[in-house]
């Protein structure tokens, strides 16, 4: 992912102060787009990750989890996905 990229993520990120629906999209979206660039590791296998993790937190209700999950998805991508890509 390029640091514009990760940047203007980080800035929405911020202005808002809170998650909302389009920045949880809009982080489901470039993690599955940053997963077809894998070479070393299964693409489906991180894709169906991404998919389940999303699937799983979906009806969390405190706003606390709810952020720390956006920011640890966002750590992905800033890290290539932990390092994969």
């Amino acid at each position: 992912m390029s640091e514009k990229a990760v940047a203007d993520f980080e800035s929405i990120l911020t202005m808002s102060g809170v998650w909302s629906r389009q920045i949880v999209l809009r982080l489901y979206r470039q993690l599955l787009r940053e997963a077809e660039t894998l070479k070393y590791t299964d693409q489906n296998f991180f894709r169906r990750r991404i998919q389940q993790e999303f699937r799983k937190n979906i009806a969390e209700t405190d706003e606390g989890k709810k952020v720390k999950h956006v920011q640890r998805g966002n750590h992905m991508l800033q890290t290539k996905l932990g390092g994969l890509v």
